[in-house]
């Protein structure tokens, strides 16, 4: 006779162990390789990074925000952001 409700669960709770275990440090890691960018429009723009779904907000002309590195190739895609070198 299969075991397979055994078997089910003890994999759904070690992916639980594995999924809380270490995100807030692995963004941390990953934020500070990000990349920041500078809003030259005149209105206020917000852009929602297609990787993360993340929301970066550019309330006014000259806002700098820091975007993550995984939606930097996709915000540098939007105009009027500006990558700060």
């Amino acid at each position: 006779m299969c075991d397979c409700g055994n078997a089910r669960t003890a994999v759904r709770q070690a992916a639980r162990q594995t999924q809380w275990s270490a995100p807030a440090q692995d963004m941390r890691v990953t934020r500070s390789a990000g990349k920041e960018f500078e809003y030259t429009g005149h209105a206020q723009l917000a852009v929602t990074g297609p990787l993360t779904g993340t929301r970066y907000h550019f309330g006014r002309h000259g806002a700098r925000v820091l975007v993550h590195a995984s939606d930097v190739p996709s915000l540098a895609l939007v105009p009027h952001l500006v990558p700060v070198l």
